[in-house]
């Protein structure tokens, strides 16, 4: 049987949600891709991998979704504190309905990386901040800077996207973009760079010192600041990517005010040209979730997802959506064998899966089943499934609405 290409399809793999993605269709599994990086071609080939989980389990035992479903919404009922950990990994259809299950529950949220996403918040609310989209950055943008960011690993299609596309006002391409990384090692992104600026120990704070003293005319303390200098004095449309070097709770902690003062100089800069920030988290839906948090009038408990072995104790009930949790953080106090009963919502096995009293495994989101996920920019995305729904499957959605309804 030939392949049947599908064509234009979002691809969950990382933030960047690609929606010019090609893939080959046979007896209802992904066979091939086309055009995506590595981390996306893995994702869609999911579809045949062994470690899908493919039945509900309780207890490590199949059994009817109906069963699964009764037993999770008695393990919710009768906690006396509950913890619905993930959500990252997510649509924002079912982003939705994991907030409206929280409040029912009175649960707290476990976010990957909210401790961040709260010290950018409060910075952006201090300072202010203008973000920039994927098309302005290809239209638009004549010098790009990646700041303790290496999206060539991490999200192989953005440093295409960003300073190797053709756009409508930079018909050039790189021929007329100007590509900057800061960075503390010499990363695959670096070597791609016209400036590069290698920094010893993450002294970020260093290098802003620096540019704040360049631009108000004093010299420079090394010439790679000179040239960064140089590049925002002289481009039209300036876009600072800011990654995982600086938005990681280590460098933050030990460095409280480089948030404020990196934004204090982006508004410095917009003064005489165009400068735009764009944080960068991975997850493919962060985006996605940070945005329904913002936007729900109900207000709820979040913490970081680090944290969750000291909040948890005796009595608790753990909600896992979409996120292995016994990988991430401490396993032994999240297992069930600690008094902690964990409900898993998963299409794969994990350590969390194996260790949870409950196995709910969803459709995968984009895959198999659709709805809109929001792209590190903020665009929200409508996701083109390949595939049809297997029957019997249910959506990562129709299983927290239904436990809602138990519950």
């Amino acid at each position: 049987m030939p392949l049947e290409n599908k064509n234009r399809v979002t691809c969950t793999g990382c933030s960047m949600l690609c929606d010019d993605i090609a893939v080959g269709v046979q007896l209802g599994t992904v066979q091939a891709v086309y055009n995506a990086c590595l981390r996306g071609s893995k994702k869609f080939l999911l579809t045949s991998n062994s470690q899908l989980v493919k039945a509900p389990l309780i207890g490590g035992r199949g059994t009817s979704f109906d069963d699964a479903l009764a037993e999770a919404a008695r393990i919710l009922k009768s906690a006396k504190r509950i913890v619905i950990a993930g959500g990252t990994h997510a649509t924002n259809d079912a982003i939705r309905a994991l907030i409206k299950l929280a409040v029912k529950l009175g649960a707290k949220l476990a976010i990957p990386e909210f401790d961040i996403h709260a010290r950018l918040t409060g910075a952006v609310k201090k300072n202010g901040i203008d973000f920039f989209t994927l098309g302005e950055v290809i239209n638009n943008a004549d010098l790009v800077v990646f700041w303790g960011a290496n999206p060539v690993d991490l999200a192989p299609k953005l440093l295409g996207r960003a300073a190797f596309s053709r756009g409508r006002y930079r018909q050039s391409g790189k021929e007329v973009k100007k590509l900057v990384v800061i960075d503390d090692f010499p990363s695959p992104t670096m070597e791609r760079a016209d400036i590069k600026i290698l920094v010893d120990d993450q002294d970020y704070a260093g290098i802003l010192e620096s540019l704040f003293s360049t631009l108000s005319g004093q010299n420079a303390s090394e010439p790679a600041t000179s040239d960064l200098t140089n590049a925002l004095e002289n481009c039209e449309y300036c876009t600072f990517f800011v990654g995982e070097g600086i938005l990681n709770k280590q460098f933050l902690r030990g460095h409280p005010a480089f948030l404020d003062n990196f934004l204090r100089l982006v508004r410095s800069i917009n003064d005489k040209r165009r400068v735009a920030v764009l944080p960068l988290f991975y997850s493919w839906n962060a985006a996605g979730l940070m945005h329904e948090l913002a936007c729900t009038g109900e207000k709820i408990d979040c913490f970081d997802i680090e944290d969750l072995p000291s909040r948890i104790g005796n009595g608790d009930a753990i909600l896992a959506f979409g996120f292995d949790i016994v990988s991430r953080c401490a396993g032994s106090a999240a297992s069930s064998k600690d008094g902690v009963p964990l409900i898993a919502v998963d299409f794969k096995r994990t350590p969390t899966t194996d260790v949870a009293r409950v196995v709910l495994p969803p459709s995968i989101p984009g895959i198999e089943s659709g709805g809109t996920a929001t792209r590190l920019d903020g665009i929200t995305l409508l996701l083109h499934p390949p595939l049809q729904q297997p029957d019997g499957k249910k959506t990562d959605e129709d299983i927290l609405n239904e436990l809602h309804e138990r519950t």
